[in-house]
């Protein structure tokens, strides 16, 4: 339900930018400071049904606050508008954590920081593109903490190094002159510090992990002379190595909140709109969001007694795309598939049609417990051409192939008792076909069908709203 709920707002936002002048004011060329506060309305972090931290603005109204400091620099480059940013935020989130034979304990703090080093070129009258480096590091502070079942905790250290791509795009909604934000960050160093030495169980470990991204979605507009910025992030990462026996899980974030900013001692001049733009400013950028109506396909059949098989799902999705040309657009998405749930008592059984869980196509697996479950997490990002095979003033017919990478968690637990989990990645082919409904303004509807090859394969029925810049 809270997916379904983020989703609807997401399209009710979306939905609501109505077409306004592309125009663009004089750029300025010198420094720019502008400094502020950042609260995180809901936080999460997962190990898949081994253990989360979880954190609701309600509950910690005045505890998730944060700092963020951004400087820019503009000059003119052989007459293309360039820019250099610094971007450095830390923000405090209280955590209540939970971990499935663990235990559980309140209020415990995270410290977050984040650092970007980004340059890059005005490409258009509305896009910005940009890259660099990032860092982020995060301490979890559960040293001396208890939990309901005397577990005794200790401090977590992660830290992460990516190269951040950025999109900023000039979206006005209505009379909002505002500011639309997408990136995605390749992760490719990563380092994860348990402090073992803080309880009894021996010395402190560390582990390699650089094998994961994020994608991060924000929109920055005016309003009583501040900038409002609301958020939203997504991280994925892979399992670590080995060491002495341990291992850091996969794990997933999930984050929204927002940003209040205040411009100070900006030092620049005007520059005239008759520097170089890279790219013809009728473009035609488009991003939206989608409900996915998604089938992971995970060879289950024939359950007995009081066992369930589901394999249907809602998820979500965030695009953009650029078109090449009239008859042919390039998109990148992210696609989150949900999960399926396979459930079952004591004696119940079913049976593993494609060997995909038990790598014996065809055997019968027995419930060993009650209240044991079988649940797989899809996602991925992914890229694909879609040429307009059929077109008219309203209607377009649209194929897709493409590539997508994608990440699967497979947990297997029983309640009160920890999880056995084994994650998948890979990249594969997709396709699939669509029509576009497309409005008299800058909006555009759309209903796809597309598969998706996995280890568990998915299929999925999307329905999009889209907005043309």
């Amino acid at each position: 339900m809270k997916k379904i709920k983020k989703i609807i707002v997401a399209i009710l936002v979306l939905s609501g930018l109505v077409y306004s002048s592309q125009a663009i004011s004089a750029e300025k060329l010198g420094n720019k400071h502008e400094a502020g506060l950042q609260i995180t309305g809901y936080y999460s972090y997962d190990e898949p049904d081994l253990m989360h931290n979880r954190s609701k603005l309600d509950d910690h109204l005045l505890d998730n606050f944060g700092l963020v400091y951004n400087f820019k620099h503009s000059r003119l480059i052989n007459n293309y508008y360039s820019e250099f940013e610094l971007d450095t935020d830390f923000k405090r989130i209280d955590n209540n954590y939970w971990s499935n034979g663990a235990g559980t304990a309140s209020d415990i703090e995270n410290d977050i920081y984040n650092i970007r080093l980004l340059g890059g070129f005005k490409i258009s009258e509305n896009i910005k593109i940009k890259t660099g480096f990032g860092y982020r590091h995060l301490e979890d502070k559960k040293n001396g903490i208890i939990s309901t079942i005397g577990g005794r905790g200790f401090d977590r250290i992660q830290e992460y190094q990516y190269i951040p791509f950025v999109a900023e795009i000039a979206a006005p909604i209505q009379s909002i002159n505002g500011t639309l934000k997408l990136e995605y960050d390749h992760i490719f160093y990563g380092k994860n510090k348990i402090k073992l030495s803080q309880v009894v169980v021996g010395t402190d470990v560390e582990f390699r992990n650089d094998d994961g991204y994020m994608v991060k979605a924000s929109y920055k507009f005016p309003f009583m002379g501040l900038n409002l910025e609301p958020y939203y992030l997504f991280q994925k990462v892979q399992e670590s190595d080995v060491v002495s026996g341990f291992q850091e899980p996969a794990n997933h974030t999930n984050e929204y909140g927002i940003k209040l900013t205040k411009v100070f001692g900006e030092s620049t001049n005007p520059v005239a709109n008759n520097f170089t733009l890279p790219v013809n400013s009728n473009v035609g950028l488009y991003f939206g969001v989608g409900t996915m109506l998604t089938k992971i396909d995970t060879g289950f059949h024939s359950p007995t007694g009081t066992a369930s098989i589901d394999e249907k799902e809602m998820g979500y999705k965030l695009f953009a795309g650029i078109p090449i040309n009239n008859k042919l657009d390039l998109e990148l998405a992210y696609n989150n598939f949900g999960d399926s749930s396979t459930t079952g008592n004591t004696g119940d059984t079913f049976v593993d049609g494609d060997g995909n869980y038990s790598s014996v196509p065809g055997q019968t697996l027995t419930f060993a417990a009650n209240n044991r479950s079988v649940n797989i997490k899809s996602n991925s990002t992914s890229f694909a051409i879609k040429p307009k095979m059929f077109s008219t003033k309203n209607i377009e017919i649209v194929p897709m192939i493409g590539m997508h990478k994608w990440d699967q968690s497979q947990m297997t637990s029983i309640t009160g008792v920890s999880a056995s989990a084994v994650n998948y990645s890979g990249t594969d082919l997709i396709y699939g076909i669509g029509m576009n409904l497309k409005t008299d303004g800058n909006l555009s509807f759309s209903v796809n069908y597309a598969e998706y090859p996995m280890h568990y394969d998915a299929s999925a029925v999307d329905l999009t709203v889209a907005y043309k810049f």
